[in-house]
């Protein structure tokens, strides 16, 4: 597990903090969508453990990027014999940023959209 990490570089540790924040929000929302009868409450928590969730998505997908470019420019530099080896490698260990944003955001967006259901389809505080 270290070693996915490892490969994946600087960026995993930032995604690994999002989901550690976007996690707790989720199950709130799921907790607040069958405990609270306010529909503002649900929404709210909904909203934001769905925010929290899509926002570790695009951090995984931003940093996949971030780091085939570096690759690129890094095989600017190597031997144009073995330069498509070397961005294979690359792209297996930028692609781990993707797949920690990805797991990272499935229990946010789906338990902050169910909640935002919950509270948009409720029924109504009644006073």
């Amino acid at each position: 597990m270290i070693r996915f990490f490892q490969d994946g570089g600087a960026t995993m540790w930032l995604m690994l903090l999002c989901s550690i924040i976007s996690n707790p929000f989720a199950l709130a929302a799921l907790v607040t969508a069958f405990v609270t009868d306010n529909r503002a409450v649900r929404i709210g928590i909904g909203v934001t453990a769905l925010v929290f969730g899509v926002m570790t998505l695009l951090f995984g997908a931003g940093s996949y990027f971030y780091w085939m470019n570096e690759v690129n420019l890094a095989l600017e530099h190597a031997s144009p014999d073995i330069q498509e080896v070397l961005r294979e490698a690359g792209r297996a260990e930028a692609t781990n940023n993707i797949l920690l944003g990805v797991f990272g955001s499935v229990l946010p967006i789906l338990l902050g959209g169910f909640a935002i259901a919950r509270g948009v389809l409720g029924k109504p505080r009644e006073t």
